[in-house]
């Protein structure tokens, strides 16, 4: 077909922008979400030591801080990527958990005593359960994150 030059072929830029489904995007919504769950978790636990300073027995409360700040920081991160990333937010918040718990596994394993037990002291099983909880919460907060339709209400007559 002949154009002439008034006519112009519509061509496709070639460094399209990514569409808000497409894998680069979401990767790159998730290691920010990841990125900002570091920077929070690391603010949580400096706040938490700020606290515990202030006890008159620090040590008995420094499990169930760690525990409050890690539940925190999953929820936070799991509603972060979900509202950058706007939509899907299971995919979001599951992918979101796995990639912390990766970190969380990883991290551990520099700081395991024996293989009896985890870096937190927990069995195995424990240690399962709170991983699988990071992922739930981080959902969660996923699905906090995630614009709700309002209803319409219907009039009686």
């Amino acid at each position: 077909m002949q154009y002439t030059s008034k006519q112009k072929r519509h061509t496709p830029p070639r460094h399209a922008a990514p569409t808000a489904s497409s894998p680069r995007l979401l990767t790159k919504h998730l290691l920010q979400g990841l990125l900002s769950s570091f920077a929070m978790g690391g603010a949580l636990i400096l706040l938490g030591a700020l606290a515990l300073s202030f006890t008159p027995d620090p040590n008995a409360w420094l499990q169930p801080t760690g525990l409050f700040c890690a539940a925190l920081t999953a929820l936070f991160g799991g509603w972060f990527t979900s509202r950058r990333h706007g939509h899907a937010a299971l995919l979001c918040g599951a992918l979101h958990g796995m990639l912390l718990c990766g970190t969380m596994l990883f991290a551990s394993l520099f700081f395991a005593g024996n293989a009896a037990t985890h870096a937190s002291g927990y069995t195995s099983l424990i240690s399962a359960l709170l991983h699988a909880g990071v992922i739930l919460l981080s959902i969660a907060g996923a699905y906090l994150a995630t614009k709700k339709k309002p209803t319409k209400h219907r009039r009686r007559r």
